[in-house]
């Protein structure tokens, strides 16, 4: 995946980028959470081409961490509360739908809860965030 950003300040190694949110995003606003302007995201990428302040950049980040990614926000989850329904249902509460339905919530619950306690890992592996491939010249990208 390809995005352009403008680089708005420069953090040591990283530098902070705007990035306009695309169509895919529809009304999800998960990752400005807070932020003022929820037609931008900013996001610190490595600053790997020695970009500046104002320049246009490319962000380049691998498609099969973006499904990764996915996979461990939505794909987790689901498949936690579908366990849970199952074992709830069949094995421990023998066709009670209520003590199903709880079950499903409660391992729903504990995959939200394990995400959470992995989330600095997460955070530390790099194939999770974009990188610089290149920076652009300003005449060819306005950012609006």
């Amino acid at each position: 995946m390809k995005e352009l950003g403008e680089v708005i300040r420069i953090e040591g190694k990283n530098a902070i980028v705007r990035v306009n949110r695309s169509n895919a995003c529809g009304t999800c606003t998960a990752c400005s959470m807070g932020m003022e302007n929820k037609k931008f995201i900013e996001l610190t990428v490595s600053n790997t081409v020695n970009a500046s302040e104002k320049d246009i950049v490319e962000l380049d980040m691998e498609t099969p961490n973006i499904l990764l990614a996915a996979f461990i926000m939505y794909g987790i989850p689901l498949i936690s509360m579908l366990f849970g329904v199952m074992l709830g249902y069949y094995v421990l509460f023998k066709e009670n739908v209520l003590a199903s339905v709880i079950s499903a919530f409660v391992f729903l619950i504990i995959s939200f809860v394990a995400i959470r306690l992995n989330e600095e890992k997460i955070k530390a592996s790099s194939k999770f965030f974009p990188t610089i491939s290149r920076k652009i010249p300003q005449e060819y990208t306005p950012i609006a």
